[in-house]
């Protein structure tokens, strides 16, 4: 009977998520549009094509980001997409990360419809919503990252050395992935775990041999040294662009806040999903990089959707007064805070 009643749960679940896929893909059909196409758009499709003619990168093709990531695009278009075909590609990123924060999501609290929460959630987060359509590496190595804590969260010494290699990936697809995958180590070594080592030799096995061989090439490609000169010498003022993300996120921002500082007094040790969730504060300070916009929040975006969903099941569960739940009232009001505010700004 027990076993009856996990498969239909399961069934139902597919079903949910199903139906927050095909909203999400329905309503984002409008970015497929070669008129939406920005600066950045035209850059990184034109490194791309290069390569895909058989140009070699940072020998003849100067690169912003990371090689993955245009590897990627030269093999796609070698493959025949076009800018339409390579916005669907993104879109099934999108959805990729989707899954992943449902898996981590349910890994973590056990708790099947938060996880179906958080995927809603995020699938809908005005910044996620708008940039994920957009040829750029932020999606793809967020995702990377995303397959990475999933494998970290199985606790399996072969998931270990695979997450070390979507680590590296993450890395060599845009540089901003560093402090989430350096996180993980950060979580093996204050929790003394020696089987951490099949996670961290791997990636410094791969990592450092690949960038002795990039340097080789790249040595007038100082695109990264002039990002942390900036960075680090003239900072821009943030105030804006924190005002922005309050406009858009904000409710969402500060559930997920509530969410984030429960789970932190319910947890007795230091678990992955916190250490690499405060990691991407570091990531979106490279806000205060002159020319980087508020778009950089889309790496808090996943953990700030889990913690919230988080928060609102415990509200739901927690919080009840004689007859009257007034959890489930309170956990009503903050999902539809949420998307509400989502709604209006995408």
């Amino acid at each position: 009977m027990n076993q009856k009643i996990k498969i239909k749960k399961k069934f139902h679940s597919i079903i949910i998520l199903v139906i927050v896929f095909a909203v999400y893909l329905t309503l984002s059909n409008a970015a497929i549009n070669e008129k939406q196409m920005i600066y950045a758009d035209g850059h990184n499709l034109y490194v791309s094509h290069r390569l895909a003619q058989g140009l070699k990168l940072y020998e003849d093709v100067q690169a912003l980001y990371g090689p993955a990531f245009y590897l990627i695009g030269a093999g796609l278009m070698n493959l025949g997409l076009t800018f339409a075909g390579l916005k669907v590609f993104m879109l099934s990123i999108s959805v990729a990360s989707g899954i992943f924060i449902f898996l981590i999501t349910k890994k973590s609290f056990n708790n099947v419809g938060a996880a179906l929460l958080a995927t809603a959630i995020y699938m809908f987060t005005p910044l996620h919503y708008g940039m994920a359509p957009v040829f750029h590496p932020d999606s793809i190595a967020i995702l990377f990252c995303l397959v990475t804590l999933y494998l970290i969260l199985v606790k399996n010494n072969l998931f270990y050395i695979i997450a070390a290699i979507f680590a590296t990936t993450a890395v060599f697809t845009k540089i901003l992935a560093i402090p989430l995958v350096c996180a993980i180590m950060v979580y093996f070594l204050i929790n003394k775990i020696k089987s951490g080592l099949f996670y961290i030799i791997p990636f410094f096995l791969i990592i450092i041999p690949l960038i002795v061989y990039i340097t080789t090439f790249a040595n007038s490609n100082d695109n990264t040294k002039i990002a942390l000169d900036l960075l680090l010498k003239d900072t821009d003022f943030p105030g804006p662009i924190l005002r922005d993300i309050g406009w858009i996120e904000g409710s969402l921002i500060i559930i997920g806040i509530i969410g984030l500082l429960a789970y932190t007094k319910e947890v007795k040790t230091y678990s992955v999903l916190l250490i690499v969730s405060l990691s991407t504060v570091l990531v979106f300070a490279t806000i205060l990089t002159p020319g980087v916009g508020a778009h950089e929040f889309n790496w808090v975006e996943p953990f700030v959707a889990i913690f919230a969903a988080y928060a609102i099941f415990q509200v739901r569960n927690n919080l009840r007064v004689k007859q009257w739940k007034i959890g489930k009232m309170i956990s009503i009001l903050f999902v539809s805070l949420i998307f509400i505010q989502s709604a209006i700004f995408i």
